[in-house]
């Protein structure tokens, strides 16, 4: 296990289609805790692990050549969680980098917190700073416009911002769909399919084809 600071630091920014993978990741992990009306508050490159991936986990974009295909990654550091507050918070929390204003300033922590954080989260993945730290003329050489425009609506004022993190995965979602290659098996979501090798996968569908025409025959 390693943190993506450090494995940042050590091996290289990601490429934008891994960036969006893991980010994704991210969204569904804490999407689960604010179902529960609560906020990580801490979204930043050392609190998030990269670790092995469990071989009984779906992958829907096995397809795809990359880190994920062998590691995924998981929050950590859960010291200041808490719920959605109507009152001002009394301390400072966060990684200063990659905290909300909001926060900062003392006021009221939503989801949009953890919102803001995986904005800047996505930036140092590709660019290897969070936009904090980077200038525009940087990020724009570093990050196409269209990851950059997730970044911005992550970073954005607190009312013009993502509302909530399903909406930012949606969008994650699509992007990847339309830069990345096509799944050649349509039909992985299907259990036997999900671990299957594409030899094995075009096997089986073979197989499935013939078992089909067979039974058909049988009762036409």
């Amino acid at each position: 296990s390693l943190s993506l600071e450090d494995y940042i630091n050590e091996y290289g920014c990601l490429s934008e289609t891994e960036a969006l993978i893991f980010l994704i990741q991210l969204c569904i992990g804490l999407e689960s805790i604010a179902s529960l009306s609560f906020v990580h508050g801490d979204v930043a490159p050392q609190n998030i692990l990269l670790t092995d991936r469990l071989s009984v986990l779906t992958d829907p974009y096995r397809h795809i050549s990359g880190l994920h295909q062998k590691i995924c990654c998981k929050m950590i550091d859960f010291d200041i969680t808490s719920r959605f507050k109507n009152h001002m918070v009394t301390v400072i929390a966060g990684t200063n980098p990659y905290a909300a204003p909001e926060i900062l300033d003392f006021k009221n922590p939503t989801d949009r917190v953890d919102i803001y954080s995986l904005g800047c989260v996505l930036a140092f993945m590709i660019a290897g700073k969070s936009p904090k730290q980077i200038s525009p003329e940087d990020l724009r050489r570093k990050c196409s416009k269209k990851i950059r425009r997730i970044i911005f609506k992550c970073t954005a004022d607190y009312s013009k911002r993502y509302k909530k993190l399903s909406a930012l995965r949606r969008d994650l979602e699509k992007l990847l769909a339309a830069t990345a290659p096509p799944n050649p098996f349509p039909l992985s979501h299907i259990p036997v399919f999900r671990t299957a090798t594409p030899l094995k996968a075009t096997i089986i569908s073979a197989l499935c084809g013939f078992l089909t025409l067979l039974l058909a025959s049988l009762f036409h």
